[in-house]
């Protein structure tokens, strides 16, 4: 999606702008509700007394990513292609999220059966 307003070219910049603001908002509403899951799953899995230690790596982790991921995708756009650099980006993290969706989809029929 994030491909499809850099491949419009410069004429069409208004209707990039809405539609990286509308991609923006539809990321950040899908990352903030899959928060709650993922919270439900340390607290059912995770024994009470490392709940704390594990849920403060998990934020610490994801706190000190953030700016890595972005001086590593500073440096890539410098190189390459907004849209190429989009797309491959998009491609690998839907591989990843399906490898991953099925081996707890696995996990899930194991522990019910």
């Amino acid at each position: 999606m994030m491909a499809v307003p850099v491949l419009l070219g410069n004429h069409f910049y208004l209707l990039a702008l809405i539609a990286y603001a509308l991609i923006s908002l539809i990321l950040g509403t899908m990352l903030s509700a899959a928060n709650i899951p993922i919270s439900i799953y340390f607290k059912k899995y995770i024994p009470e007394n490392y709940q704390g230690r594990v849920m403060t790596v998990s934020n610490v982790l994801g706190q000190f990513l953030n700016p890595v991921g972005l001086v590593i995708y500073g440096v890539i756009f410098d190189h390459a292609q907004a849209a190429d650099i989009f797309f491959w980006s998009g491609l690998i993290s839907m591989i990843i999220v399906l490898m991953y969706s099925s081996r707890l989809r696995g996990k899930a029929q194991k522990t019910t059966n």
